[in-house]
């Protein structure tokens, strides 16, 4: 692209037009630009950019929130499950039995 040798004499119009042109040529070479640098990245061998982890100093000026507990699953009231009861029964023992 040529630009006209006095931009003084373009309208806002056309100024407008050529404006939002250019803008998309610095994208479209921007966009080309991270590709070829990422292409030689890779065929270098080279690693990518580091992953950053937050630090914990933010959660350390947080004040402490308690854990809710769940409730856990309880015993229950303890109930006797036979009915224990003591009885005496009167029996005759057998013949040729030793007490």
């Amino acid at each position: 692209m040529t630009l006209p040798p006095d931009l003084d004499q373009l309208s806002a119009a056309a100024l407008k037009q050529l404006a939002i042109q250019l803008l998309g040529e610095v994208a479209d070479l921007k966009r080309t630009n991270a590709e070829l640098r990422a292409e030689i990245a890779r065929l270098k061998g080279l690693k990518g950019p580091p992953t950053l982890k937050p630090s914990g100093m933010d959660k350390a000026s947080d004040p402490v929130r308690p854990v809710p507990r769940e409730k856990g699953r309880g015993r229950g009231k303890h109930r006797a499950r036979v009915c224990i009861e003591d009885r005496v029964l009167p029996i005759a023992a057998p013949a040729g039995s030793r007490f």
